[in-house]
């Protein structure tokens, strides 16, 4: 159980950081208005009415001739890739916030669009940074379809599937399964405890325009 509590913490921090890198400069991009920015949005929400079971075989297929099924990297790789949509829409509200004036004055001012992103506004949206990164990793600390079906390995075993193995056919072991269930939840509630202020912030502030 300790090695699929590592696994889980390592999978979803680096799943968050990986996430908000794509998406701020995806969602930078998205801000502006162009003609084929409406398309792009449509087909970010269209992504998130797809059940993750129509995709799982080729994930699975995927996984293996790459060589990165039962690994952590594959794992982050299908979390990224599956959180990375609804991400560029809420980082997208906060970009949105920005006047457009401020941009416009540093990119005349010399500044490249990338010194804009890093220097300008990625600072001043930061808690929705914040927030982005920690709604990603409660999503893959808590989910189990794909870590049971692409971890088969114990090496790799993340904390949903570790509980869910206290119930077996001959029973359920449910002092086992309620310890881990708590020490599954320590991490989380940690967070939510110290950052409250923080995600709260970043969660409404994208949304104030």
């Amino acid at each position: 159980f300790g090695k699929a509590f590592l696994n889980t913490t390592i999978v979803s921090a680096l799943s968050g950081i990986v996430v908000v890198i794509l998406a701020s400069s995806s969602a930078y991009i998205l801000s502006f208005s162009f003609r084929q920015s409406k398309k792009l949005m449509f087909s970010l929400l269209i992504s998130q009415m797809i059940p993750g079971i129509t995709i799982l075989i080729p994930l699975y297929l995927m996984l293996g001739n790459m060589g990165l099924r039962n690994t952590r990297l594959g794992l982050i790789i299908v979390y990224a890739g599956l959180m990375l949509p609804v991400s560029i829409l809420i980082l997208r509200n906060h970009f949105m916030t920005i006047p457009m004036e401020i941009i416009e004055s540093a990119v005349l001012d010399g500044c490249t669009h990338f010194q804009v992103l890093s220097r300008i506004i990625l600072p001043v949206v930061a808690p929705g940074l914040f927030a982005t990164v920690f709604y990603v990793f409660l999503n893959v600390w808590n989910e189990f379809f794909f870590a049971l079906i692409l971890s088969e390995s114990a090496d790799v075993k993340m904390i949903s599937v570790a509980i869910s193995e206290f119930s077996t056919q001959g029973g359920i072991d449910y002092g086992m399964m309620s310890t881990a269930g708590v020490i599954g939840s320590v991490i989380p509630l940690i967070l939510v405890i110290l950052f409250q202020k923080h995600i709260t912030e970043g969660l409404v502030s994208g949304w104030s325009k």
